[in-house]
């Protein structure tokens, strides 16, 4: 009995002294310091979460109150944010202090907070937005957070009445001008002047025709500020082309002076698609007025 408790005594010695002589082996041979994992395949090493690597140790990160780890980090000064409503003060977290009229802000730059709306960021904290007469808030991140009402139109910090004049109607656009003619009146300087049309001719909203106003009916042509009629010669026609005469000759028919004269065709020769100009049958080629083989 004596001797059997001895072996067993001495079996439970030796299987302690080589699990611990395995386990420092294994530490030895895997290079793994505390508070890291494996990575690799068993190559290579990481900090486990809340751990910086320090050389070849893992060091705790020193966490300040009102602060969370970050997901990614390698730098231990970069490894923490401040949570929601405290900023960054050197190595510790201090509560954002928002002022009256404000609220804290989502994103963590500038000062933390905003102000309601209504209200604009000052120095001194959130001040009402002085809205002048005429004029309503918006929501806008620069320049004025007030527009002017239909009709009126920023000067200033203020808004002035728009002056329409006679046979005009307001326009709400971006424009410099805030008014627009009616149909038969142009704009001159501020006021509206009739458009006098002239016989033959009819009012016109087409760009080209924007300076007058009007444009001539077909078969008469502008000039100065009469409507004058075209005259057609023989073998022509009226045209839509907005051309110097108005007119055109026929196929096979070129302008000469106020006139169309045939086209002379000589032989071996063909109207082009056009009608104006000829060439040369093949293999015939043009030398001068006529066809040469």
């Amino acid at each position: 009995m004596s001797f059997s408790l001895t072996f067993r005594g001495l079996l439970l010695c030796f299987g302690l002294s080589f699990m611990f002589a395995a386990q420092a082996v294994q530490t030895e041979t895997t290079g793994i310091p505390k508070n890291a994992f494996a990575t690799d395949g068993g190559r290579g090493w990481l900090c486990e979460r809340g751990y910086i690597q320090a050389e070849q140790a893992c060091t705790k990160i020193s966490l300040p109150e009102n602060a969370y780890l970050k997901d990614y980090y390698f730098d231990a000064r970069r490894s923490w944010l401040c949570s929601r409503g405290y900023e960054r003060t050197g190595s510790s977290c201090s509560a954002i202090v928002v002022p009256e009229n404000g609220y804290l802000a989502f994103a963590s730059n500038g000062d933390g907070w905003l102000c309601e709306y209504g209200y604009e960021k000052k120095p001194s904290g959130c001040v009402p937005i002085e809205v002048p007469a005429n004029a309503f808030l918006i929501e806008k991140s620069f320049g004025h957070a007030w527009e002017c009402v239909h009709g009126y139109e920023q000067q200033g910090n203020g808004c002035q009445k728009i002056v329409i004049p006679e046979n005009a109607y307001f326009v709400d656009s971006y424009r410099e001008l805030k008014w627009a003619c009616f149909r038969g009146f142009k704009a001159s300087g501020e006021t509206c002047a009739k458009i006098e049309v002239p016989e033959n001719g009819y009012l016109s909203s087409s760009t080209s025709d924007r300076a007058s106003g009007w444009t001539c009916r077909r078969g008469y042509q502008s000039s100065g500020s009469l409507c004058v009629l075209i005259v057609v010669p023989e073998n022509a026609f009226l045209n839509d082309k907005n051309t110097a005469q108005g007119w055109e000759c026929e196929r096979g028919y070129s302008a000469v002076g106020a006139g169309c004269e045939k086209i002379a065709l000589p032989e071996h020769s063909f109207l082009r698609e056009s009608g104006k100009q000829w060439e040369c049958e093949k293999p015939y080629r043009r030398e001068e007025q006529t066809c040469l083989n």
